[in-house]
């Protein structure tokens, strides 16, 4: 039997793709994004990975950018199922050798998906190929209605998300009722003291973690390879969820 990672929220077209996959003698291992099981599918590579669009597009797209980036997983099929089209085209745009298909075709896209696995595939410039151009609200994923805390911002902060959707609230003290946290950390002792009360109460939008530049008038002994290994150290996932100010 093939094994098989989805990254999938709940349907009933889902369980109804993943039934025929079973019967097609695939072993599917479902998971959610994190660190663990990253690392996980870069030691041990499945056949392929199945992604779902139906919820946090943008995670879907880069979970396939972090595959892409690895030489362990760089020629592993990836197959996304669903998704708004707008969505689904800003994905091929990073992400062209993937295959796109939905629940309905899942067994037979599967089946094509790894019997020609990409040879040359397209490997994006970086973790944040995907927000190139992207306006910062959009590339924050704040949304309508949403509760945000920002912890430690910079004095241009506000002016450089320029409009924000209607009923955003911003706060900037931690609490267990957010919708998403953007973090501006200014050193590795702050980084390791406070990373995991941060992922303790990170929001249905997740956790950003922003850092000085290297050209920054602000000294900072953080870097992006830093903030990475101290967020995965602390079990969170390490995709675009790291900023620099």
């Amino acid at each position: 039997m093939k094994r098989v990672v989805l990254f999938q929220c709940n349907s009933a077209q889902a369980d109804a793709g993943v039934r025929r996959l079973k019967k097609a003698r695939y072993r599917i291992e479902r998971r959610t994004a994190g660190a663990k099981i990253l690392r996980e599918i870069r030691e041990t590579p499945p056949a392929a990975i199945i992604i779902d669009l139906a919820r946090a597009p943008y995670q879907g797209r880069d979970i396939g950018i972090y595959i892409r980036l690895h030489k362990a997983t760089r020629n592993m099929p990836i197959v996304y199922v669903g998704g708004a089209p707008a969505k689904v085209a800003e994905i091929k745009k990073h992400l062209e050798d993937a295959v796109f298909t939905e629940w309905g075709d899942i067994d037979r896209a599967l089946k094509r998906a790894i019997a020609y696995p990409p040879v040359n595939p397209s490997v994006p410039k970086s973790l944040f190929a995907g927000y190139s151009g992207t306006p910062l609200t959009q590339k924050l994923g704040i949304r309508a209605k949403a509760v945000v805390v920002v912890i430690n911002p910079p004095s241009d902060f506000a002016k450089n998300l320029a409009a924000l959707p209607e009923g955003v609230i911003m706060k900037n003290r931690l609490h267990k009722d957010n919708d998403l946290i953007v973090w501006f950390a200014r050193s590795r002792k702050e980084m390791k003291e406070r990373i995991r009360r941060m992922v303790a109460v990170t929001g249905r939008g997740g956790l950003w973690i922003a850092w000085p530049k290297k050209d920054s008038a602000l000294r900072s002994d953080l870097s992006q390879k830093v903030v990475r290994a101290i967020g995965l150290d602390a079990g969170y996932f390490d995709q675009a969820h790291l900023i620099k100010d």
